[in-house]
């Protein structure tokens, strides 16, 4: 940018510029300041600042990038960037506006509702159709039996949370936990039987993104997909504090290694653990364990369920004591969680 003594007469002045690009002469001198948009050239003498008509289509998209409440930080690495760059920005940035906008019309929807006395709408999430369909199923086999256990009904818990939709089952001497990252409108649960749950993951396996309104009732839309799902029941048991009592020490196992270990025929396998020495039944196997001593047991094919759920190649178990809960999880992926309670162990079985 040269300094010049004399009026340009080839370029536009901040005036003519302004009014050529809808961007006001404050708002000019501002972008110039903070070196985003800057003059052709400044007079030496006078300070007057002046544009190149080709400076035009820039300013112009200046002017429309502050209209969808880009940041200056943002903009300006949006300007240095090529095309495809610059494209893949444009689109994440619509993308937050899409979820600020979706998250204005809901609460504006509930403080219409509250101001007229009617009912709130529903919470909602999109999610994949094909991943919400997996994580029902990774979930299901801890659901149990149906039965009328009033604490752990045969059912399966959609809770939709600030970072998404976890899907939740538990018959008491097990528990799953699937998350499924998602864009949450509201807070919101449903709790539905696990005969719906299993006929929302057939319906959701090819529906494509799917939009999940949980409140009294379990409602699922898409394009080619409309069902409502009745609640089960108003209330589920506190899963959080089950996960919060899952103890400290880590053992790191190849996931097919432990399978091959379980016979579901079975009645109880009895693990040994040590930082030396991890064992089956009396028999080792290779493994990285830490924490004290522990010698624990399970019903085979509730551990085989949990691990057969989807973990990944190798799984790490969280364990406590010999009769407290013990979390299951990926080695590499966090988003599935499932909780298996050992059985108590004789004293002479436990030396």
């Amino acid at each position: 940018m040269a300094n010049v003594n004399e009026k340009p007469t080839t370029l536009l002045s901040i005036g003519e510029f302004a009014q050529r690009s809808s961007l006001s002469i404050s708002a000019l001198r501002f972008y110039a300041d903070c070196g985003l948009f800057v003059p052709a050239r400044i007079d030496g003498s006078s300070g007057y600042r002046y544009y190149e008509a080709d400076q035009l289509r820039e300013a112009t998209l200046l002017r429309h990038l502050r209209a969808l409440d880009m940041p200056i930080a943002e903009i300006q690495s949006f300007l240095a960037a090529d095309p495809d760059a610059a494209q893949a920005a444009l689109d994440s940035h619509w993308k937050r506006l899409e979820q600020r906008f979706d998250r204005s019309r809901s609460a504006f929807t509930a403080v219409h509702a509250l101001l007229n006395k009617e009912e709130s709408m529903p919470a909602t999430s999109t999610v994949d159709g094909a991943e919400l369909a997996r994580g029902l199923r990774q979930v299901l086999p801890a659901a149990g039996p149906v039965g009328h256990d009033r604490h752990y009904p045969a059912a399966v818990l959609i809770d939709l949370r600030e970072d998404g939709v976890r899907l939740v089952a538990t018959d008491g001497h097990r528990l799953a936990v699937r998350d499924l990252p998602s864009s949450t409108l509201d807070l919101g649960r449903t709790v539905i039987a696990a005969l719906d749950a299993e006929r929302l993951a057939s319906i959701a396996e090819g529906a494509g993104p799917i939009t999940i309104s949980a409140g009294a009732k379990l409602g699922v839309r898409s394009t080619s997909v409309s069902a409502n799902f009745a609640a089960a029941s108003d209330h589920y048991p506190d899963y959080e504090a089950i996960l919060a009592r899952c103890g400290s020490s880590r053992l790191l196992v190849s996931t097919a290694d432990l399978l091959a270990r379980l016979d579901r025929n079975r009645e109880m396998v009895v693990l040994k653990l040590a930082g030396k020495a991890t064992s089956s039944d009396g028999v080792a196997f290779p493994a990285k364990y830490e924490g004290d001593d522990l010698t624990v047991a399970f019903k085979p094919s509730f551990l085989a369920d949990a691990l057969a759920a989807g973990i990944g190649p190798e799984a790490i178990l969280q364990l406590g004591g010999p009769v407290d809960p013990v979390a299951i999880r990926s080695a590499d992926d966090g988003t599935l969680t499932c909780l298996v309670m050992p059985i108590r162990l004789k004293e002479s079985a436990a030396v």
